[in-house]
């Protein structure tokens, strides 16, 4: 008796390859999502060093006085009320970034001197609840600002 070779695959082979990739995708997908929230908490965290770094560069070219306002996904920045050359230059908000996480802080606002140094030390912190991030803070003193992490007790370890 001849047999005729049969192409294709059976049933239970797909069976069995699909349950692998079920398998491999349930043990991928959370790492995923962790490595997801992760890059945003990094990216948003690198957003605010940013946007210090260039409110002290624009208060100390401008010699203007400013300050920042922290309110939970949005950081302001403004003209102090005692400096109205700065205030009859930007009536208004100077600028204002909007991160995609939440942000805490231990202080509600900062001010930067017309000569570039942060007149109140702080932190400023990115919603981290898993502490997957490398780096999930930003800390401001008199004239550094670093990236750090929290370490549980609203503190800013630097790096």
């Amino acid at each position: 008796m001849e047999r005729k070779i049969k192409l294709g695959f059976t049933l239970i082979e797909l069976l069995v390859v699909i349950s692998i990739i079920g398998i491999l995708a349930s043990i991928a997908i959370p790492n995923l999502i962790k490595w997801i929230n992760s890059g945003a908490i990094k990216q948003n965290t690198l957003q605010i060093y940013s946007f210090l770094q260039k409110s002290r560069l624009l208060a100390f070219t401008e010699k203007v006085n400013l300050t920042l306002f922290i309110n939970q996904n949005k950081i302001c920045l403004k003209c102090q009320n005692s400096d109205n050359y700065c205030k009859s230059i930007y009536p208004n908000n100077i600028q204002c970034i909007e991160t995609s996480k939440n942000l805490y802080s231990n202080v509600s606002f900062i001010n930067i001197s017309k000569y570039g140094y942060f007149e109140r030390r702080g932190s400023i912190f990115v919603y981290d609840f898993e502490n997957i991030a490398k780096f999930n803070c930003v800390s401001v003193s008199l004239i550094r600002i670093r990236l750090g992490k929290n370490n549980g007790n609203n503190k800013c370890n630097q790096f």
